[in-house]
């Protein structure tokens, strides 16, 4: 019976963005891997194109980069991230860079794959602003907090 089942089912490849992967399998087993594929090779390609310049480049840019010492402006961090090369800057500052290009990176390529570009773009915004505006407030609330001052017996 299961050969029967597999001399009828026409073996089919898996193509992403027009390129030929080689994957040759089942029209529902394409159905099922190719949305996850698309999804997962350029995620994979942006993380190892970022730990290639942080090994690399980084340290030349802690050089000349200095990350906030103190609290931040949030006004400014999200200004910053309004403008599309300042955004990294903004998480940098707070010491935030690698979570932040993580986390967009997934969500930004997930809703530009199911729903389109301008939505796309629209969650990249919408989740730049949120974090940007959670993590300043948490790395303010850093040097907010009083030390505590030592009492002389």
């Amino acid at each position: 019976m299961l050969e029967s089942l597999l001399m009828h089912t026409e073996p089919a490849c898996i193509s992403i963005f027009g390129l030929n992967t080689g994957i040759a399998c089942t029209s529902s087993f394409s159905n099922i891997l190719s949305p996850i594929l698309q999804i997962m090779i350029p995620a994979g390609a942006s993380f190892v194109v970022f730990r290639a310049v942080e090994r690399y480049l980084a340290p030349s840019f802690k050089k000349t980069l200095p990350q906030a010492t103190g609290g931040v402006r949030i006004s400014s961090q999200v200004f910053f991230v309004t403008l599309p090369p300042m955004n990294f800057w903004a998480f940098y500052r707070i010491k935030r860079l690698r979570r932040y290009i993580g986390f967009v990176t997934i969500a930004t390529f997930a809703s530009t794959y199911l729903f389109g570009i301008i939505p796309g773009v629209v969650v990249f915004f919408v989740i730049s602003l949120y974090l940007i505006v959670k993590w300043s407030r948490q790395h303010n609330k850093q040097f907010d907090q009083p030390t505590p001052q030592p009492t002389e017996p």
